[in-house]
């Protein structure tokens, strides 16, 4: 799910589990068995490793409108297929969140773009809940470079404070969750899981007999390209 509008950029995705381990100092590193997915994938990817660097590949990611989708069609075509879509919601009532959780009214009014989807989030439950945020020195660099153990806590409410203010430099990403046996004991960091107290169903109609493993959620604000 994804909303997206002007400087401001929010993120809520199910994912799978992350296939890493951490090495003495606690930074996480590829697997063995990750290595392998690697070298075997064949699904879609929007860059490719080549002799003078990394350039664009896979091709270019396709749209479709909610009103064309199915279950069935939606497995066998992107998800089976590992092809990445952009589901528009364009004209529909509730937009992505009543489409996908059946989250209506009040409970949606955090997807709500720019200064009144950030003042539902911080006037909301998920406000006084710990994040750990990741930040870039400058308006220059880039988002994703830094890991988990680099980060700062806060909690979410003063999050999106900062952003309210124009803060760029702050960016929001996966929230370590407690494992066992490899696999996330919460299907959501607490912030996400208070974000979405409401829902008809966790598990969207979209994707039908599947389950999904975890939601997160990428939010910030910039300017320019960050990422």
């Amino acid at each position: 799910m994804t909303r997206a509008s002007g400087t401001n950029r929010r993120h809520a995705n199910p994912a799978r589990r992350s296939d890493t381990k951490a090495d003495k100092k606690g930074r996480p590193k590829p697997s063995r068995s990750s290595s392998v997915l690697r070298g075997g994938y064949a699904g879609f990817c929007p860059l490719e490793m080549t002799g003078a660097g990394i350039s664009g590949g896979g091709g270019r990611v396709e749209r479709k409108h909610w009103t064309e989708l199915n279950p069935q069609d939606f497995f066998e075509s992107y998800v089976k297929a590992r092809k990445p879509l952009v589901i528009s919601t364009d004209g529909v009532s509730g937009g992505a969140l009543g489409m996908l959780f059946g989250l209506q009214g009040e409970a949606a009014k955090w997807s709500l773009p720019g200064l009144q989807g950030m003042k539902a989030m911080r006037s909301s439950g998920a406000a006084n809940c710990e994040v750990f945020v990741e930040r870039r020195p400058e308006k220059s660099s880039l988002f994703g470079q830094s890991d988990d153990v680099s980060r700062e806590k806060t909690t979410f409410g003063d999050f999106c404070r900062e952003l309210e203010s124009g803060n760029e430099l702050a960016y929001l990403t996966t929230q370590a969750l407690e494992d066992a046996d490899g696999c996330p004991k919460s299907l959501a960091a607490d912030h996400v899981l208070k974000l979405l107290t409401g829902c008809q169903s966790l598990r969207p109609n979209l994707i039908g007999n599947l389950t999904p493993v975890q939601y997160n959620m990428w939010f910030g604000r910039s300017s320019e390209g960050s990422s």
